[in-house]
This record gives structure tokens, C-alpha cells and sequence, in this order.
């Protein structure tokens, strides 16, 4: 079932996804929380900092992240670990007892994807939050990709490396290690974020079009527990 959030406003979808995330973090008991990177994410964290400024923190939440580069060094500016250090691990850091990574300097992929993938069966998601690609892909995981999809590494799309190379220093790499389409259905519950008319026809496609692994995001209808939060450009409101 898809819960829909319609926004007047990208500042005003961040605002909304944010609260959602509070709760967790505010809330009792432990919690394991999957985030993603990315534009959408930014003004997310963010507001969701903001939020937290005076709360009490307690470290009660185990983040898992959806995917990074391969190969690349952690350390470098560009990679997901960077950029979840700067807006979530380091401000957020007292509500964090734990943070699972895909690493993306691992020599050998195959056993790196199958060490995060034995690690999230013992630790399943009680939340997985994700943004949505143009093409219609959440994590890695381009048109195409097979539902049952499960931890592994990818080569990206070139559309896909023409979204993101914008702002990354150096070149971007051809590769990544990313969470499945499975691994995702499998969390308890999932929050897509969207904004801006650029995501209106993969955001779309994803609600109301057909359930197809040509828009991999179509996959959520199947799920029991989806919350959208947009805003009126993406889903093609005036």
C-alpha cells in the first residue's frame, strides 16, 4: 500500500521526510534505518539536523546505505561514505550505535556484496529510505534489473554516469556495489522522496504505471508499507 504526501513545495517535501525520520530518531528501541545519497537527500538531512538540535539523543539507530562507487577510496570527496559523513554520521552522530557501509575500495566485490548481504539478513531494516532516478531506478538498480535482485556489483548506465558525474571530482567511476531490489522490499517499511518536474515521469511511472522492471521503482506497489513524499512538479500537479 502507498501512502501519497503531496507537497506544495521541494522545501516543504524535505521538511515533511524529515519528520518522518525524527520519529525514529526520537523515538524508543533500537532501530536499523537503510538512507540514501544524492541531491533529493541533501536539503533531507538537513532539515532533519535541524529538527534534532534540542532533542536528547540516545544512540539507538543502525544506518545501512544503499550503495557506493567501485572502486573508490571511502576517503575520497565524492563517495557516498564522504558525503554521509558530512550530513548524517557526523552531526547525527550521538543517536548513531552503528553504521553499515559497502566498501567501495573492497579488492575483491563479490565477497564485500556478500558480506553485506549476510550482514542484512541478520539485521533487517525496520526502514528503508530511497530516492528515485529519472530512469525510474532506486539504489543502483537500473531498468531492467530483475525484482529478486540482491547485493552485488553493477556497471552504471550512462545516463545514470551523466546525472551524477556533474560535481564529482575526478572521473566517475563505470562501477558500483549496491543493495537489490530485494533487499529493499525486504524492510519493513519505505519512504521515497521526490522532487522537481525532472522526476515527474519516472515518479509516475513508479505510482500508477505498470509494475515492470523497465522502472524499477514500479516494484513499491507491491509493498505493504510505502509512504511518497513529493511535491506538485514531480507528480505533474500544477
Amino acid at each position: 500500500m502507498i501512502r501519497l504526501i503531496a507537497c506544495p513545495s521541494p522545501a516543504d517535501v524535505a521538511e515533511a521526510s524529515a519528520r518522518q525520520l525524527a520519529l525514529i530518531f526520537e523515538g524508543a528501541g533500537f532501530h536499523r534505518v537503510g538512507l540514501a545519497t544524492g541531491k533529493t537527500m541533501v536539503p533531507v538531512y538537513e532539515a532533519l539536523v535541524r529538527l534534532l538540535a534540542k532533542a536528547v539523543p540516545k544512540p539507538h539507530i543502525e544506518t545501512f546505505n544503499l550503495d557506493e562507487y567501485w572502486p573508490l577510496d571511502p576517503a575520497h570527496p565524492g563517495s557516498f561514505r564522504s558525503f554521509m559523513e558530512r550530513y548524517v554520521f557526523r552531526p547525527l552522530a550521538p543517536y548513531l550505535a552503528a553504521t553499515q557501509f559497502l566498501n567501495g575500495e573492497a579488492p575483491y566485490p563479490e565477497r564485500e556484496c556478500q558480506r553485506y548481504e549476510d550482514l542484512l539478513s541478520k539485521r533487517p531494516l525496520h526502514l528503508q529510505v530511497l530516492g528515485i532516478g529519472v530512469n525510474g531506478h532506486i539504489g543502483f538498480n537500473e531498468p531492467g534489473t530483475p525484482f529478486q535482485s540482491r547485493t552485488r556489483r553493477v556497471r552504471l548506465s550512462e545516463n545514470t554516469r551523466r546525472q551524477n558525474q556533474p560535481g564529482f571530482p575526478g572521473e566517475l567511476p563505470y562501477e558500483a556495489l549496491t543493495m537489490g531490489i530485494a533487499n529493499i522490499m525486504e524492510a519493513r517499511s519505505i519512504l521515497l522522496v521526490a522532487f522537481g518536474d525532472h522526476k515527474r515521469e519516472a515518479l509516475v511511472n513508479a505510482l500508477w504505471g505498470p509494475v515492470t522492471e523497465e522502472c524499477p521503482a514500479s516494484v513499491l506497489q507491491l509493498h505493504e508499507n510505502v509512504t511518497v513524499i513529493a511535491d506538485r512538479a514531480a507528480l505533474g500537479e500544477a
